[in-house]
């Protein structure tokens, strides 16, 4: 049986498969010198020619205005505007995508001999369901074979019960910091070792995320320089905000800002802009670790509540890049801790590997029949219901 799952994030695309020799998920790279994933980047040419990542990456430098970002957070536009009103349709950038990767594992994958997966895997936000859009373009391409969507925090809390090998009755919450929202899903292992949605806790998220922080850096950057930089900017603002995402993830699980660690510098033309060090702070406090501390925090009491009445102890797994955001995850466990010492609920933080991975390695095991588990469909029943 070969399966593949894609995971198609604000910042980044990741793909995995199934080693039936390894009996586990097996992370395809896809980037250039065996990189893991590729740019959630879009680019169209004048002549309609689609390219997305690191293709579309190098066109940053040399067409940034026909370059397409944070498509994901878009998706629900049937159209993207690009230079002088250019447009394409949503649909054929999709298509676009998971046709090429499709192709490439078939080519890739000595397991899959040179046919495509019997099974893809899909994996969207809570907030947001793109299931059909997602189906839709697998069907144009003329994808034949069995097609999954499963929602982020559940594929990665998937990994980590793999992994870890909980016990029946097990509380399990998943916090997925992705690119463009913190998304979340509380589990409970059944009988069989399978998770299960609890019906007053179905899914959700906080739009305090990675794609924010670059927002709110590029909007104070424009209020600091001048007319002239400004226009440099509105020409180029595709690699100006690709600049701020980098420089921002360079100060990732950074203990502290203080001192003379790392660069705050966005390259305007020829000169350079530096960021003032309590700047980034802030505004990395301001539109991610507050925002987000404050969402989650919600949600836990909840949780701790419901956990409480069943005399359970609760697990806590953090998955996803935007977690080592300078300060974010120490304030979600910081305010984990808290809780639980309010509501009398033992809390306990789990790790997991390749966190950063977590998701796409665990839609793969929601593909795998052997494994399969039916907590996709179980939480998008419970989700309408309670919604």
């Amino acid at each position: 049986m070969s399966v593949l799952a894609i995971d198609f994030g604000t910042s980044r695309i990741k793909a995995a498969y199934w080693d039936e020799a390894k009996g586990e998920a097996v992370v395809l790279p896809l980037g250039k010198g065996g990189r893991l994933y590729v740019p959630s980047l879009f680019h169209v040419s004048r002549d309609g020619k689609i390219r997305f990542g690191d293709e579309a990456e190098v066109m940053l430098h040399n067409d940034p205005q026909g370059v397409i970002e944070n498509l994901k957070l878009n998706q629900d536009k049937t159209i993207q505007y690009l230079r002088e009103s250019q447009k394409v349709n949503t649909s054929d950038l999709m298509s676009l995508l998971f046709g090429r990767i499709i192709d490439y594992a078939s080519s890739q994958i000595p397991a899959f001999v040179g046919q495509a997966p019997e099974t893809v895997v899909l994996t969207m936000p809570s907030r947001w369901d793109f299931s059909d859009i997602y189906t839709d373009a697998l069907k144009s391409i003329g994808y034949k074979g069995e097609k999954i969507v499963i929602r982020e925090p559940v594929a990665a809390g998937l990994a980590w019960i793999e992994e870890k090998k909980p016990q029946v009755g097990d509380m399990l919450v998943v916090l997925d910091f992705g690119g463009g929202t913190v998304d979340w899903a509380c589990l409970c292992i059944d009988e069989k070792g399978r998770p299960g949605m609890i019906a007053e806790l179905p899914p959700g998220s906080v739009t305090a995320a990675g794609a924010h922080v670059d927002a709110g850096l590029l909007d104070e950057m424009m209020l600091r320089i001048g007319e002239e930089q400004r226009k440099e900017v509105q020409q180029r603002r595709a690699l100006v905000q690709e600049q701020i995402r980098q420089m921002k993830e360079s100060q990732n699980g950074r203990a502290s800002l203080s001192g003379d660690e790392g660069f705050l510098e966005v390259q305007l033309g020829s000169d350079p802009f530096i960021f003032p060090r309590e700047v980034f702070e802030s505004i990395v406090c301001r539109t991610a670790v507050d925002q987000a501390v404050e969402g989650i925090g919600r949600y836990i009491k909840k949780v701790a509540g419901t956990a409480r009445e069943r005399n359970k102890d609760l697990w806590w797994v953090m998955a996803g890049g935007t977690r080592l955001l300078v300060g974010l995850e120490e304030k979600v466990k910081e305010r984990i801790m808290e809780i639980g010492k309010e509501s009398g609920v033992a809390m306990h933080v789990a790790s997991i590997a390749q966190a950063d991975f977590a998701t796409v390695r665990g839609a793969v095991l929601r593909g795998v029949p052997t494994r399969q588990i039916n907590v996709e469909v179980k939480s998008q029943l419970v989700y309408r219901l309670v919604s």
